[in-house]
């Protein structure tokens, strides 16, 4: 089919260099109105780990009080994640408006920048 299997492999490798990361899906839940929430992160690059998991934990209930517009929220858990990139996910237990418990979650990098997540409604 190719007459250079070389030729072939080299424009490939063209193409990914030329052509920049791609964004990245991190983690996507479906929050208690049936949103799907995607927290995407714009490119792989690697981010060097300025907080400690304190650090993290602060910025990520900072960020989850004004994203999602509650004051009292619970921590459930602050996990390390190494794919598809280092990221802390960061759980939490809410009171819904009707009375039932939610969970949300926080996804902070290594640096300890929250990401924002892209809410999509999905039938």
């Amino acid at each position: 089919m190719f007459r250079s299997p070389s030729l072939f492999l080299g424009g490939l490798l063209a193409l990914l260099v030329i052509n920049p990361a791609c964004a990245v899906d991190l983690f996507a839940f479906r929050d208690a109105d049936g949103h799907a929430l995607i927290f995407t992160m714009p490119d792989v690059e690697p981010i060097p780990a300025t907080v400690d998991q304190a650090g993290v934990t602060q910025a990520a209930i900072d960020w989850a009080r004004r994203f999602y517009h509650l004051g009292d929220l619970d921590v459930l858990a602050v996990e390390f994640k190494t794919y598809p990139v280092r990221f802390w996910r960061v759980s939490f237990l809410a009171s819904g408006g009707n009375g039932q418990t939610v969970h949300l979650y926080a996804v902070v990098l290594p640096n300890g920048r929250p990401i924002e997540p892209t809410v999509r409604d999905e039938t």
